[in-house]
């Protein structure tokens, strides 16, 4: 996915450097939430969401200013991924998503392309192995994962998995006459960290 906008969330919050708390994650999120829909509108697919301004985010910001906006996005078919990250506020970010039963991407950013894209938070066994299909070939249709897989699973549940990725905003979707395709956010990702 080559399309992306980039923002700096310290130029976003109205809480500075810091988002500590759900009351920091509530303060933060209006101002994150109403400039990323105004690049919904520009039909942008892949927003990254820079946090290397914040010196100190804590899981609990996250759940309450992070989560709501990841999940307008995904509802509009956008994909958001983390960049920016320190180890501390990695393991803040992974404490949320676990705790929420939740996915989301994370990477680093090097000259300005995305590099080293894992998720962060909790997948089913399942569905880990359905991502580890798909990034393996790229882009599948639930046929080619349920293929790859051996696994004599009928292909629907295949695809109720791939829908289920899609909808965590980990894999993109694109329909090519009733066949849907789905390929990973970004490409090579890995689940964890």
């Amino acid at each position: 996915m080559s399309e992306q906008t980039y923002f700096p969330v310290d130029v976003l919050s109205s809480t500075g450097q810091v988002w500590i708390g759900a009351s920091g994650g509530r303060a933060a999120q209006p101002l994150l939430a109403a400039t990323l829909r105004s690049e919904v509108a520009q039909k942008t697919p892949l927003i990254v969401i820079d946090f290397s301004g914040l010196q100190i985010l804590t899981a609990s910001a996250v759940r309450t200013g992070l989560f709501p906006v990841l999940e307008e996005l995904n509802d509009c078919g956008k994909h958001g991924v983390l960049v920016g990250l320190n180890e501390a506020m990695e393991d803040e970010v992974h404490l949320a998503a676990e705790a929420g039963k939740r996915a989301l991407t994370s990477a680093t950013l090097s000259d300005g392309l995305l590099c080293s894209g894992h998720v962060l938070g909790v997948l089913d066994d399942k569905l880990r192995e359905t991502l580890e299909h798909v990034v393996a070939l790229d882009e599948a249709d639930a046929k080619a994962v349920s293929h790859r897989s051996g696994d004599q699973t009928v292909v629907t549940v295949w695809n109720n998995r791939l829908t289920a990725l899609q909808s965590l905003g980990l894999l993109t979707e694109r329909k090519v006459g009733r066949t849907k395709l789905y390929r990973p956010v970004l490409k090579g990702m890995t689940y964890g960290r």
